[in-house]
């Protein structure tokens, strides 16, 4: 049996194998890009078959238990090998402000933003107005100890264009909580995995401060 708002401190397959078919209404996550960074405790530097495995194992999970309505943010580099694994997804570009990632003779300056869920209503497919924790002085999030961590201000959007109040969301690498601190903000449910305890405490934390300021009595 799977509680809501919480996070739970094991790998995301382990946790979905106990939640129901379409048992939520949307997932977002920002996996790990295998590029050998520190999680802590999870090893970033898989073999390419074995990378590859995983990302099937838990995209098909995710179809199972959303019934298919969910939104993935990856790299550039990694945009076709997930794109493989979901080829009814729309991509939305997510203009990166740095310099960009050197790729043979181009600078990669783009994320892509992965969705099998219609929009609420007609958005753009370019968001070039978000800055990300990789553009230094110009990402004025605050930040947290996680080489993996997600501009709060892009998960906002996502769940503002593809989900409602008071649905249901699950993050199956929820890091320092940046997809449940933003359910909490708009009034969604959230249940999430994660691997790293300490992560978790950082979360918990982030939650229990945004609670507090919904919380707060309107200054007439």
């Amino acid at each position: 049996m799977i509680e809501t708002n919480k996070i739970y401190c094991e790998s995301c397959l382990d946790t979905m194998s106990r939640m129901a078919d379409n048992s939520v209404d949307f997932i977002f996550s920002d996996p790990p890009y295998n590029l050998n960074k520190d999680y802590g405790v999870y090893k970033d530097n898989l073999s390419e078959k074995d990378y590859l495995k995983f990302i099937n194992e838990f995209i098909s999970e995710y179809k199972r238990i959303s019934n298919n309505q969910f939104a993935i943010f990856v790299g550039a580099d990694l945009i076709k090998k997930y794109w493989d694994f979901m080829p009814d997804a729309k991509q939305i570009i997510v203009r990166k402000g740095a310099i960009g990632t050197p790729y043979q003779d181009y600078f990669r300056q783009y994320f892509g933003l992965l969705i099998t869920k219609l929009p609420n209503y007609q958005i753009y497919d370019l968001w070039w107005n978000i800055k990300m924790p990789g553009e230094g002085y110009f990402f004025k999030e605050e930040r947290f100890p996680n080489p993996g961590l997600t501009s709060f201000k892009l998960t906002q959007r996502v769940l503002n264009y593809f989900t409602n109040e008071n649905d249901l969301i699950y993050d199956g690498f929820m890091g320092v909580g940046t997809t449940a601190v933003a359910c909490v903000s708009l009034n969604r449910g959230y249940v999430g995995s994660e691997l790293n305890p300490e992560y978790i405490d950082i979360a918990e934390n982030r939650i229990k401060r945004e609670q507090s300021i919904l919380k707060l009595p309107l200054v007439a």
